[in-house]
């Protein structure tokens, strides 16, 4: 059982008895706190867009994986420690030390490490990312991103990109966390505060606890409620489930097997594990072992993209600020730059599966793990990956007007490309994006054959963009 000193206990009692009454009692709106009611509501059509996410940890830097994990903790605390003091900027000679009375916050404290905003926003960008994720509360202390400064924020906004805040429920570090007395009380107005300060754009939750104890129905009505008021597409995330109670399914480390009739983000690390499951001295806390990171290839994490892009779904990258998870994003960036117009803005062609599960389950990934009895997110990653394979090599997406079909085939075909079951518009021209080449085509039957140039405009995966006969 969770143990209190008399100084915590009274804060929580403080807490509890009604700090930050901010929204405590709505004027109203359609949005009720009951799920009948709330999955009505639209997944925002921004989103639908936008396919790529990422989580914010500050501008690239060169750091190796256990550097990165120290400096996050240091980073994330700071941040954290200026906010809650109610300013953002922190002078380089004046910053709150560990005392006795918040020693609970560990003593990794320092400066804030801020960076030009402009400048580190346009990595972002630069990769691919439609939309970018402020880190409010983690479940183990600063490993899963950045709380953004109003500055980031302002300046990822003027970039084109959408902002909103993680927040988990299930806390293990710090206080107030999830079962403590007091602690809903003090989340719901931290939490309607800090949406109301960013203006967020939506609220990802993270979670699988206990909705009735968190009144989690209470607050996303109060949310969609507030972004109606103020003329704001919003959305949350609240399981990973189909039955679930939510219109986005968060996938840890999972895929569909075929189109979805949710939308769901894959929200993966671009290693082995996840940050949390590795401890000061570069162990992994639930095996045991010393810990040794590898990353995902490119390839494997693009033709993982552009599979669930294809099924009705995208990508929020589990970012990690090394220099190996930078280059591993690089070329993803370059590829979209070229084959952007086959992935944003689109929809699946086909329709919607009735028989698409999450795929790997539990038991599943259990069955060929090292740990069967612990998360081996390596495993799952081995099967979403064999998913994705087997979803190819063509992957077909559609303009939402359904006039133009977006056909990606991974890898380079070959001389010519046979596609099956379409019919262009007749005389008109296909084109490969990224290429200026004239491409001759026929039609045999309900197919057509497409021939290719000799020169590839990019790597990795080939997009064709074909004017349907509708």
């Amino acid at each position: 059982m969770k143990k209190f000193n008399l100084s915590q206990f009274v804060l929580l009692c403080f807490l509890n008895i009604g700090i930050l009454k901010i929204g405590a009692q709505e004027e109203g709106g359609k949005w009720r706190p009951d799920w009948e009611n709330l999955k009505q509501y639209e997944v925002p059509e921004w989103l639908l867009d936008a396919k790529l996410g990422i989580q914010y940890v500050g501008a690239p830097r060169d750091f190796n994986d256990q550097d990165f994990w120290f400096w996050s903790r240091v980073q994330q605390r700071a941040r954290l420690l200026a906010a809650d003091d109610g300013y953002i900027i922190i002078p380089d000679d004046g910053y709150k030390r560990v005392t006795e009375s918040n020693r609970w916050w560990s003593n990794y404290v320092s400066p804030v490490e801020y960076d030009e905003p402009k400048k580190a926003i346009e990595q972002y960008v630069d990769i691919g990312a439609k939309y970018i994720v402020s880190m409010l509360r983690s479940a183990y202390f600063a490993t899963e991103g950045l709380l953004m400064t109003d500055e980031e924020i302002k300046e990822a906004r003027k970039q084109g990109l959408k902002v909103g805040l993680h927040y988990n429920f299930m806390r293990r570090e710090g206080q107030p966390t999830f079962g403590d007395p007091g602690y809903v009380n003090w989340m719901i107005p931290m939490l309607k505060k800090a949406i109301i300060h960013t203006e967020s754009d939506f609220m990802f939750f993270d979670m699988e606890v206990d909705l009735e104890y968190l009144r989690v129905f209470e607050l996303v009505a109060w949310y969609y409620n507030w972004a109606d008021k103020n003329g704001k597409k919003v959305w949350t995330e609240q399981g990973k489930d189909l039955d679930s109670p939510s219109n986005v399914l968060r996938l840890e480390c999972q895929t569909m097997s075929g189109v979805s009739p949710k939308t769901f983000l894959i929200w993966d690390e671009l290693r082995n594990d996840w940050n949390c499951f590795i401890n000061d001295d570069g162990i992994h806390i639930q095996t045991g072992e010393h810990w040794v990171w590898q990353y995902k290839d490119t390839d494997e994490l693009l033709q993982m993209f552009i599979d669930a892009v294809s099924k009705g779904g995208g990508w929020l990258i589990q970012m990690v600020n090394t220099k190996k998870a930078w280059e591993t994003l690089e070329p993803i960036g370059k590829w979209l730059k070229i084959n952007g117009e086959a992935i944003y803005n689109t929809r699946p062609y086909f329709e919607v599966s009735h028989d698409t599960k999450v795929t790997p389950s539990g038991a599943e990934a259990a069955a060929n793990s090292r740990f069967p009895n612990k998360q081996d997110w390596w495993n799952y990653w081995s099967l979403v990956r064999k998913e994705a394979i087997k979803s190819g090599p063509l992957y077909f997406n559609k303009s939402k007007d359904g006039k133009t079909l977006y056909a990606i085939h991974w890898g380079w075909p070959g001389q010519r490309l046979f596609i099956k079951n379409v019919t262009p518009v007749k005389g008109s021209t296909i084109q490969m994006l990224g290429s200026d080449a004239k491409l001759e085509w026929k039609q045999v039957g309900s197919d057509i054959i497409i021939q290719l140039p000799d020169e590839k405009p990019c790597e990795y995966a080939y997009s064709f963009k074909i004017q349907l006969n509708k």
